[in-house]
């Protein structure tokens, strides 16, 4: 049965009708609540269908799969009730969309010559087939990830991982959304997670230190405060949407879970508890 309101119970019973159109009484009734996950899409291919990331007014989802060819994943868009999904690119590959906040453009890792691992940021409007426009590009000593939009959609955030020398490290840049010089703000680090405070000033990453720890950096000096400092690893810090607390993941509590604090890194507290065990 379709069409049902999710997370909510239902009752049903059957009546069964004769040849004569007599209606048998009720049956017993049975009691379900609909699921509160449901499936959007079906792959067939090792990779399937991964990163995706709604869109800002919540009616679409876009994301990246190998559908076509195995290991070659292109963009695509579905409806966020499900439906068909529809194919937005026909490049090289393509990797890890992201919505600009007006919903008309899709920022996204681009790799138009996969062979030799050339990894740019590209910036595509919201429409299937659409020509994207390379707006960071770091040659192939470089593999470049995590695009994210400033707030006001202006600008890009992004990073740079090097490929060569005997030791990686991490890169943390801005450019224009239309392209142009890209800004370096950070360097020297290993870096797990960027966001955008809400008011576009500051961007807290994950800095390999020693430890890996959660600093804020801003936006228009490149100065770079240091938020946790702990022997556990500190990873992939989000910004509260008024821009006053900061979630991030910690190993401090022997395994990975939710950790909160201020966005001056005080109060710092679990935020996720284990479950308990369900009784039997």
């Amino acid at each position: 049965m379709t069409g049902l309101e999710r997370v909510q119970i239902f009752f049903f019973a059957l009546r069964a009708l004769d040849s004569a159109g007599s209606l048998s009484p009720l049956s017993n009734t049975v009691t379900a609540t609909t699921l509160t996950a449901r499936r959007l899409t079906t792959s067939a291919r090792t990779v399937g269908a991964l990163a995706p990331d709604w869109s800002p007014d919540g009616e679409r989802i876009v994301f990246q799969a190998d559908w076509d060819e195995a290991f070659h994943e292109q963009l695509y868009v579905i409806d966020a009730d499900g439906g068909e999904a529809e194919k937005l690119t026909n490049v090289g590959l393509a990797w890890y969309p992201r919505w600009s906040p007006d919903g008309q453009r899709i920022a996204f890792i681009l790799s138009r010559d996969w062979e030799k691992g050339l990894y740019e940021i590209a910036v595509m409007d919201a429409v299937p087939f659409a020509s994207p426009t390379v707006v960071a590009s770091h040659g192939l000593d470089y593999a470049l990830t995590t695009p994210t939009w400033s707030p006001d959609g202006t600008r890009i955030a992004y990073v740079a991982n090097t490929r060569t020398g005997p030791v990686r490290t991490s890169d943390l840049y801005i450019v224009s959304a239309q392209g142009g010089a890209p800004e370096r703000l950070a360097g020297g680090w290993s870096i797990l997670g960027i966001d955008w405070s809400p008011d576009g000033s500051r961007l807290p990453a994950s800095n390999q230190g020693g430890n890996m720890d959660i600093w804020t950096v801003s936006v228009g000096g490149g100065t770079s405060e240091r938020l946790t400092s702990d022997v556990a690893q500190d990873a992939t810090p989000v910004w509260s949407p008024d821009g006053t607390k900061i979630v991030y993941a910690s190993y401090r509590g022997g395994n990975y879970d939710l950790w909160i604090m201020t966005a001056a890194g005080e109060e710092r507290r679990q935020n996720h508890a284990r479950r308990r065990a369900r009784r039997r």
